[in-house]
């Protein structure tokens, strides 16, 4: 599980997020399920947490239509759809407890 802190501005985040409509245009699919403890490494499945010092990653949602995002996610109701679409250089690195080893 990633645990994930939303910031309200592109400089204060680890990674820029575009959500798309379309898992064929996504490039993860997650499943986002706040109440989660632990769910090893499972990098499609979001925990959103109140403080960045928890949090695996910081993210910027990019406003939709607007470029600039490094990931692209579809969200899903379903977990056993949720995961990486294609090969992606975040792969692998998501869950992990390094934010700032996220490359740009």
């Amino acid at each position: 599980m990633t645990r994930v802190y939303e910031v309200n501005r592109p400089e204060y985040a680890n990674l820029t997020v575009g959500v798309v409509q379309s898992a064929g245009a996504a490039d993860l699919l997650v499943y986002r399920n706040d109440r989660a403890v632990s769910q090893s490494n499972a990098e499609p499945i979001w925990c959103f947490v109140k403080g960045r010092e928890t949090a695996h990653v910081s993210v910027y949602f990019v406003p939709a239509g607007h470029g600039g995002a490094q990931l692209r996610i579809a969200w899903t109701k379903t977990p056993s759809l949720a995961g990486w679409m294609r090969h992606h250089k975040f792969r692998g690195m998501l869950a992990r407890r390094h934010p700032d080893r996220v490359p740009a």
